[in-house]
C-alpha cells in the first residue's frame, strides 16, 4: 500500500479511536514516539489548506507495529525512487533552511550498523564557500575523465559530446545553491572486508543509506541533487575549509537546489538483468 502525505514525525499512536482520529490534530513539526499496542495505517490529510497541521483517517492493521514516514511533498515512495535523477541544471535561487531540515530529519532514519549514526553535515551555501569547494574539485574531475575516456578527439562525435558537457557542468557547479559535505566518523565505521585482497565495498554501508534517503526524501521536495564522492580526493583540503576536526572522513558532497526541469522518467536496466534465483547466472523471471 503506498504511503502518501506528510509529516516530518514519526506517528505511533496509543489506543486511538476511529472517532478520536478523525478530528485530532498534530503539528507535523513535533515528534512523537510513543509505544502503541494496536497498528494503524496513516493518512495524513491537510485541513483547510494549512501544511502544519494534519488530520489523520486511520484504520487498523494485522500488523502489531508501524512507522509512517512522510516528508514535505505527496509523492508514492516507488515514484521517488524513480524520479530521483542526477539533476544538472538548477535554478539560481536559495534553498530555506526549514526545507532542508525536513529533508534531514527524514535522512537521519536510515539504517545504521549499531544504530550508530555516524553521518555528520556540514550545509554550505556561502558563494565563496562553494567556488573554493568547486576548485578543489575540478582536478580530480579532469583526472577522472582521462581515464574514462582518454583524449576527447578519439571518442565518437556522440560520446565526446556528452563528455563536453559534463566537462561544463563541472567547471559550474559553485553555481548550485547549496552543498552538503557528507562526513562519517570513522570510529564508528566497521570495515569487515579489510582483509579481503581487494578494495572494501562495505564501508559505505554506514552512510550511503543516510546520503540516498537524503536524495530520496529532497525529491519529494521537488529539488533535484546530484553526488560526488571525487572530493574524497581533496579530504584535508576540504577539512581545512570546512573546519572539519581529524577522525572524520568525507564520503561525498551533494549539490541541492531547485531543478530547472524535473526528470520523471529515467531509463534503468530490467531486473532480470541483474538478478539471479538461488545460483549467479539464473535470472529471476518476470511476474507474467
Amino acid at each position: 500500500m503506498p504511503l502518501r502525505g506528510v509529516a516530518l514525525t514519526r506517528l505511533a499512536l496509543t489506543g486511538v479511536t476511529g472517532d478520536e482520529a478523525a478530528t485530532a490534530r498534530m503539528p507535523a513539526t513535533k515528534a512523537t514516539t510513543t509505544e502503541q499496542r494496536s497498528v494503524f495505517f496513516i493518512e495524513p490529510i491537510v485541513p483547510n489548506g494549512d501544511p502544519n497541521y494534519m488530520t489523520k483517517r486511520v484504520l487498523h492493521s494485522t500488523e502489531r507495529r508501524v512507522s509512517i514516514w512522510s516528508c514535505g511533498g505527496s509523492m508514492d515512495i516507488s515514484e521517488v525512487m524513480r524520479q530521483t535523477a542526477a539533476t544538472r541544471h538548477y535554478e539560481p535561487k536559495d534553498v530555506d533552511n526549514e526545507v532542508l531540515y525536513r529533508v534531514l530529519d527524514s535522512a537521519r532514519f536510515a539504517p545504521s550498523g549499531g544504530n550508530r549514526q555516524g553521518w555528520r553535515v556540514v550545509v554550505v551555501k556561502n558563494a565563496d564557500t562553494r567556488k573554493a569547494i568547486s576548485d578543489l574539485y575540478q582536478e580530480p574531475w579532469n583526472d577522472y575523465v582521462a581515464k574514462r575516456y582518454g583524449p576527447l578527439e578519439n571518442l565518437p562525435p556522440d560520446r565526446r559530446a556528452k563528455v563536453i558537457e559534463s566537462n561544463t557542468f563541472a567547471a559550474q557547479i559553485f553555481t548550485i545553491p547549496v552543498h552538503l559535505a557528507i562526513w562519517i566518523d570513522m570510529s564508528v565505521v566497521e570495515v569487515t572486508d579489510i582483509n579481503a585482497g581487494r578494495p572494501s565495498v562495505v564501508g559505505g554501508g554506514s552512510i550511503f543509506p543516510f546520503v540516498q534517503n537524503f536524495q530520496l526524501a529532497a525529491r519529494n521536495e521537488g529539488l533535484g541533487t546530484r553526488i560526488t564522492t571525487l572530493l574524497s580526493h581533496r579530504e584535508k583540503e576540504m577539512q581545512k575549509l570546512l573546519g572539519v576536526p581529524d577522525g572524520y572522513a568525507l564520503a561525498a558532497v551533494v549539490m541541492v537546489g531547485w531543478p530547472t526541469k524535473l526528470v520523471t522518467k529515467l531509463t534503468r536496466n530490467p531486473v532480470e538483468d541483474f538478478t539471479f534465483v538461488e545460483k549467479f547466472g539464473n535470472p529471476i523471471e518476470a511476474p507474467k
